[in-house]
Order: C-alpha cells, then sequence, then structure tokens
C-alpha cells in the first residue's frame, strides 16, 4: 500500500528524522495523506501522537513505523533493484556519451543538444 512512499524515502534526499517532532500537516504531506485520513489514524490508534492544546504532534519513528507497517517488504525489495538496475543502465549510457563525446567541446555538445531538441519538440508539437 506504501510502497511507492518507502520508493520515494530510499531515491530522495528527504529524510524523515526519528528524534524530530512534526504537525499534523507536516506527517500529512510526508504520508502523501489528507488531514481527515490523519485525523482517522490518530482517532483509530494507528498513529501515536502527542497533543499539545489542539495541536497535534507526531514523532518521526512514529511516522517511519506507520510507513514499514503498510509496505510489503518483497515489493519493495522488487522495486528497488528495478530502480538501481535502471540508475545502473542510465550510468553506463552517460558513460558511452561522455567516453564518445570527449573530443568535442561543450558548446558543440550543448548546440547538438539544443539542435535534437528543436527536432523533437517541431516533430511532437511540444
Amino acid at each position: 500500500m506504501r510502497e511507492d512512499l518507502v520508493m520515494k524515502m530510499l531515491f530522495s534526499n528527504e529524510e524523515i528524522k526519528e528524534r524530530k517532532i512534526y504537525t499534523l500537516e507536516e506527517s500529512a504531506n510526508i504520508l502523501n495523506l489528507s488531514r481527515s485520513t490523519m485525523l482517522k489514524l490518530i482517532k483509530l490508534g494507528e498513529l501515536p501522537v502527542a497533543k499539545i492544546g489542539k495541536q497535534y504532534r507526531i514523532l518521526g519513528i512514529f511516522l517511519l513505523r506507520y510507513i514499514l507497517s503498510k509496505t510489503k517488504p518483497k515489493k519493495i525489495a522488487e522495486e528497488v533493484r528495478d530502480e538501481l538496475s535502471w540508475q545502473s543502465r542510465l550510468d553506463e549510457v552517460v558513460s558511452a556519451i561522455v567516453e564518445r563525446t570527449s573530443k568535442y567541446s561543450s558548446k558543440e555538445i550543448e548546440e547538438d543538444i539544443r539542435s535534437a531538441l528543436k527536432e523533437v519538440r517541431e516533430k511532437y508539437g511540444r
């Protein structure tokens, strides 16, 4: 259910800090849930919170535990493997491009890219 969220966490620069205290809005954003869904989770006891006045505060570790409780490890492993495989293929392509273009100046390469983009945009109407 939340595999997409785990993938986002694995391959992004953002990090949920275990000891950081998050607001309800920050938590909803992290979990990609609406405020009303967050309130339902809190009411059902699925997400431990501290209530200060009328404001909810959620410890990062509880967000991480919630995400992990909703994931399927096998599916995550497959998605990570696919993502790493894709990144590896991309690295190979980039290395090949660098190798083949090393005799050209950056300006020449930039002009070729601009020309190719122009052709693609004209062809596909973008």
